[in-house]
């Protein structure tokens, strides 16, 4: 049985390499099938990370977020006769909080308004 199990996960783990170099697999699925991967192979950590990204990171703390969910955002407000006008913010730590923004989506979503929105 344990040789079975061994060629299972080899073959799995091979399967995601593969898949990580073709332009054609969502990153979604990657995802999936490594969360079913460390599963089997018994990687906690890796698990909860893959978790987090395939369900999104709600109700987890700003200070918990991965670095690379991290974007910046400029804060605007419409003026009718103007139109779209920056917010003026001086406070250095103010601005910090006011200019950044967390993706808390899951990798799905994320990838999906990229395929739809060609970013």
């Amino acid at each position: 049985m344990s040789a079975l199990f061994s060629k299972l996960n080899n073959s799995i783990v091979r399967e995601i390499q593969s898949e990580i170099l073709s332009d054609d697999v969502r990153v979604a699925n990657i995802v999936r099938k490594a969360r079913l991967a460390a599963r089997k192979l018994d990687l906690k950590d890796f698990e909860k990370w893959l978790i987090k990204e395939s369900d999104g990171y709600k109700g987890i703390p700003v200070d918990e977020m991965p670095d690379y969910r991290k974007i910046g955002a400029i804060p605007r407000f419409f003026n009718p006769y103007r139109g779209w006008c920056p917010i003026i913010v001086e406070d250095e730590k103010i601005y910090e909080l006011c200019h950044t923004t967390f993706l808390y989506q899951p990798i799905e979503e994320l990838e999906s308004y990229q395929l739809r929105h060609g970013i």
